[in-house]
């Protein structure tokens, strides 16, 4: 459809990166590069060279995205949240998830920025926040309210919904995907202690990429930066300390890796290997068992980190 392919090029025109979803669907178009089986599954975001990473594929080149919605005349459209396209996403989900947000708004006064109506509720988009590393959230808000941030995305208008509605404006008077406001404090105030609790337990050398919410301290990615910029020696080092510290206070592996692409020793030393070189990192220092609270209270832990002042 012309007026897919369109508003895509509309989105990399206005420096939106963009990616193929299946017409009707919220899933990417593109088969993904690392199936089952495959030891970069869930660590490799591009790197190896080939497209089949999902919002990692998301490009504001017009040519790729021209070709793409010719082969795809009627596929959705994808925008990756997070730093990519400087928006963060809140998705209010039936009547429920728009009743729990309009509690919000009595408590903390109302708020306005882009909108789209999606085919069951709303999208809020948000400008990002600067020097935040914030990931997703599910119900952190409240009732039927997510959050879509570093590692999630949104479908885009005028994509159609599974239920046959159009993603589209609000009001549709407003004129392209800019527009979005400054995030208000209270909001981030209460993202900022959304992170992710500790996955279940593994053993060494085996990956995980998913997101388990509640429970990390308030403000750990900060405090895990600012201790891991302090460390020692090489820039090399500063990631050591800062995966060991990650991994002391439970994160997943994914949160690891995306809080290592806000650091920036990390992102210096690495670049585009980044995703590729915490992933060993993880897999040398993950302990083989369960890490219970914070920090882990098992003798002898190889991952109490001693500028924290724990003692193994």
């Amino acid at each position: 459809m012309i007026e897919l392919r369109a508003a895509a090029l509309r989105f990399a025109s206005h420096g939106y990166p963009v990616f193929p979803l299946r017409p009707r669907s919220k899933t990417p178009a593109i088969a993904t590069a690392h199936p089952e089986g495959d030891p970069q599954r869930g660590l490799c975001r591009g790197e190896c060279g080939r497209l089949g990473h999902g919002l990692y594929d998301a490009t504001a080149d017009p040519g790729q995205v021209f070709e793409w919605w010719r082969r795809w005349p009627m596929a959705n459209i994808g925008v990756p949240c997070g730093p990519a396209s400087g928006w963060l996403a809140i998705d209010l989900d039936g009547a429920e998830g728009l009743a729990s947000w309009a509690k919000l708004e009595a408590e903390h006064g109302f708020t306005d920025t882009l909108t789209v109506l999606t085919g069951r509720g709303r999208h809020l988009l948000w400008r990002w926040p600067e020097g935040c590393a914030l990931g997703n959230t599910s119900g952190h808000l409240g009732p039927r309210i997510d959050s879509r941030a570093i590692g999630g995305y949104i479908v885009a208008p005028p994509s159609t919904h599974p239920s046959g509605q159009t993603y589209r404006w609000y009001p549709e008077t407003r004129p392209g995907p800019n527009g979005a406001q400054k995030l208000p404090s209270w909001l981030l105030d209460t993202l900022s202690t959304s992170a992710l609790a500790p996955a279940r337990p593994r053993r060494a050398g085996t990956t995980q990429s998913a997101y388990v919410v509640g429970g990390v301290p308030s403000g750990l990615p900060r405090h895990l930066q600012r201790q891991a910029a302090e460390a020692p020696g090489r820039r090399g080092r500063q990631t050591w300390q800062l995966v060991c510290a990650a991994i002391e206070w439970g994160l997943a592996d994914q949160q690891v890796i995306d809080l290592a692409g806000a650091h920036a020793p990390s992102v210096e030393k690495y670049g585009g290997r980044l995703a590729a070189e915490v992933g060993r990192i993880i897999g040398k220092v993950r302990p083989d068992h369960p890490h219970e609270g914070h920090p882990c209270d098992t003798a002898g832990c190889r991952n109490a980190p001693r500028w924290m002042g724990v003692n193994a």
